[in-house]
């Protein structure tokens, strides 16, 4: 097998020639559209499962799919069954083995975890053991007919200690177990190591994200790139570009499934389409364009990948505790793009766009949604650049259709007529009884015109002892209050930079720092750097605090620190309901402690607002795409960086609908040091609230009446002129002057 892809010139031509074909008698520079686009199609699993372990193209062209389907007696036990499909997944039917009755006995001590086939359909088993004894272990083991035959050869453990989460098999008999970071190549007869496979990354650490086996091929998805690997040399012997996300968006879900086909091609599928690269070939061919389907939708995690013949191919998803199934088939009386084109504007990529414009073209599917961000992840555009860009446009008459206006100049842009008045559609959005309106008509203006729309909210909170919320309403009092007890704790937060301080606190304080006329007053933004100054100084050590390595701001994790005396209080922006369970358990636990928002008060973030572009030439359009994104459909779905605006979704996000038996909602684990500088590991339970604190707060949040709007770019001045005088290197009024005259740069651009 060629590991290195040659150049599909004939579909390139195919294609062209279509284009030229298009031509009508009638007029001749008009056009018919280009025709035909792989579509995508929901398959129907035949059971409700709570664990796929495997999913297959056979040699006769048939699907096999191994997993557990989830009891529906009531019992409890969960046994493992066969299926198989005809049909390219239409339907299923159900296969019986005797090993699989061996397997699904009471008494049997060997429980499969993951699955692979060979070349020659031969199916192969990671398996778990579970003796009498405690002595649990594992081992590999291969099918001879109906007899499941155990390998002898120990199953080598990865070097960060991660656990294998699925395996392949080379035509020499080697396995290429997937253990995250790295991919281990084993003989599984005798279980010695031959090659490992890791991915460097920007941090130095590995990064491995879909793999795939053909022969004695192996196609690594690693660090932007495929990279292809010979299994006899364990030599690299090829590669291609294919992008990735950054490392730091990896949330534990593979990124990028990929499968070889029978034909000897590459196949893959990851948020920005289905791909093949053909062997021989140098370049990649989009199939499906992701955009136009599930693919990029952020619920969904995609899981596995198969290629029968025939020329469709199937996509295991997983969202919301619910495995999914995708076909893709060509459909040549299907436009290749729609006739419509909606743009979509935002600085940064975001969770709950991506979402709704998947939601938005399964219901218009005659419109092709255009997503631009203004910053690329690899941060090669600052900012201001992105803004300024946009504003070019704008200005000319032109850009997108609907603008996600966080980091924007929103009121520059009402000011200057840019954005329309949403007033009319909302309100009779609003009529149905579906939004938190506190939230959704929150930036209406004195004259009752709404030029954005809120799709999420974030809240700062504040979690502390009895002692310290009773004593906490601003500031200062804050301040006060950290400086009394600091020999009860080693930093004021959980998080230590200063960056984070000021993205917590200056939002919620900078309304109260602006003069009479809405800018910045000095007297006030010393007063208020002052109070930060007094909080920093508790840190324990200034210079490591400033470390670029820090905390999220999410409120989070603050009370994994809190129980083991490492902060003195819990400090963030609630980003969806479960947030407060950790400060609730944490407090229940202590018998002392609560939780509000940050100094009392009704404050919010808005988050993902919406605008429409008064210049956009499809105004109504536009606002159906918002409409989709304030669906419950899409607002349920938990993705995005704030609480749902939809009523529906906000209750649902309150409830226990998949409350563990256990009353466990999750754990957490890490390591701190306490006020004397021990090494204190802390791991917590996070229990599920009662119904009476779930209900309370809901209520709580649902009553918030006060915006936080402020300038993104404020705050980074603010940063940036303030970032040595925390560790003594210059003084406060210094910065404060820096700040006052690069603000003045700033009005006056």
């Amino acid at each position: 097998m060629k590991p290195h892809l040659k150049r599909l010139i004939a579909l390139t031509l195919a294609l062209a020639l279509l284009g030229v074909s298009g031509c009508t008698a009638g007029d001749p520079k008009s056009t018919a559209p280009a025709m035909g686009r792989y579509v995508e199609t929901p398959a129907a699993l035949p059971a409700d499962f709570a664990m796929v372990l495997g999913l297959h193209a056979a040699d006769d062209g048939s699907i096999e799919l191994l997993g557990y389907p989830r009891p529906t007696d009531g019992s409890g036990h969960i046994y493992l069954r066969a299926y198989r499909s005809a049909d390219g997944g239409s339907t299923w039917t159900e296969e019986q083995h005797a090993w699989i009755d061996d397997l699904n006995r009471d008494d049997n001590i060997y429980a499969p975890e993951t699955v692979a086939w060979d070349g020659d359909g031969t199916l192969y088993f990671y398996l778990n053991i579970y003796s009498e004894d405690g002595e649990n272990g594992e081992c590999f083991a291969r099918l001879d007919g109906e007899t499941m035959v155990l390998y002898d050869g120990a199953v080598p453990a990865s070097s960060d200690g991660s656990g294998i989460t699925g395996f392949q098999v080379a035509e020499n008999g080697d396995f290429i177990l997937d253990c995250w970071t790295e991919f281990i190549q084993v003989d599984p007869a005798t279980g010695s190591v031959k090659n490992v496979y890791t991915a460097p990354t920007a941090d130095g650490g590995s990064w491995n994200d879909g793999y795939a086996v053909s022969g004695n091929t192996l196609a690594v998805s690693e660090a932007g790139r495929i990279v292809f690997y010979d299994l006899t040399t364990g030599r690299e012997t090829g590669s291609l570009p294919a992008q990735v996300p950054p490392v730091d968006t990896y949330d534990g879900n593979k990124y990028r499934v990929m499968s070889y086909g029978s034909d000897g091609s590459l196949y893959f599928a990851d948020p920005k389409g289905l791909y093949r690269a053909v062997d021989g070939s140098d370049t990649l061919e989009r199939l499906a364009d992701g955009a136009l389907t599930s693919l990029s939708t952020p619920s969904i995690s995609r899981m596995g990948l198969a290629v029968p013949d025939g020329g469709s191919y199937l996509v295991l998803g997983w969202s919301n505790r619910e495995w999914l199934l995708y076909s893709y088939a060509y459909d040549p009386d299907v436009p290749t793009l729609p006739d419509t084109e909606l743009t979509i504007y935002s600085l940064e990529e975001d969770p709950l766009i991506l979402q709704a414009i998947s939601a938005f073209q399964a219901t218009d599917p005659g419109v092709h949604v255009t997503y631009q961000t203004g910053i690329p992840a690899d941060g090669s555009v600052t900012r201001d650049d992105a803004v300024r860009a946009l504003n070019t446009q704008l200005v000319a008459g032109k850009g997108p259709d609907v603008l996600v206006l966080d980091g924007l100049p929103m009121d520059s842009y009402i000011d200057k007529a840019v954005l329309a008045d949403l007033s009319a559609p909302l309100e009779e959005l609003s009529a149905a009884g579906g939004l938190l309106t506190n939230i959704t008509v929150s930036l209406a203006r004195p004259g009752g015109e709404i030029y954005a729309v809120p799709a999420q909210f974030q809240v700062p909170m504040l979690h502390g002892s009895d002692d310290a919320m009773g004593a906490i309403h601003d500031l200062a009092s804050m301040a006060d209050w950290l400086e009394s007890n600091k020999p009860s704790f080693r930093t004021p937060f959980i998080f230590d930079s200063s960056r984070n301080y000021l993205s917590v606190l200056y939002p919620v304080c900078a309304a109260s720092l602006q003069d009479g006329g809405g800018r910045m007053d000095r007297e006030k933004l010393s007063g208020f750097l002052e109070q930060i100054k007094r909080i920093t100084d508790l840190r324990d050590d200034p210079e490591e605090a400033e470390s670029e390595n820090d905390f999220t701001t999410d409120f989070d994790f603050g009370p994994l620190g809190w129980t083991a005396g490492y902060n003195g209080l819990d400090l963030g922006n609630l980003i969806h309901f479960q947030g407060l369970y950790a400060a609730w358990t944490a407090s229940d636990a202590a018998g002392d402690g609560s939780t509000d928002t940050l100094f009392g008060g009704g404050s919010f973030l808005p988050v993902t607002m919406l605008g429409v572009s008064a210049q956009s030439g499809q105004q109504d359009l536009a606002w159906r795409f918002i409409e989709a994104a304030l669906s419950d459909e899409v607002q349920g779905k938990a993705v995005g960086r704030g609480i749902p605006v939809s009523a529906a979704a906000f209750e649902a996000s309150t409830q226990d609908t998949k409350e563990r038996t256990d009353g466990v909602f999750s754990t957490y684990g890490t390591t701190f040091y306490d006020a004397e500088g021990a090494t204190v590991p802390v791991n917590m339970a996070v229990l599920y609230p009662p119904e009476e604190y779930r209900a309370a707060m809901a209520e709580r949040l649902k009553a918030l009446d006060s915006p936080i709007l402020y300038d993104e770019t404020v705050l980074e001045i603010i940063v940036d002129e303030t970032r040595d005088c925390w560790s003594g290197k210059t003084g406060l009024d210094a910065a404060v002057s820096a700040i006052m005259e690069k603000l003045k740069l700033y009005e006056a651009e």
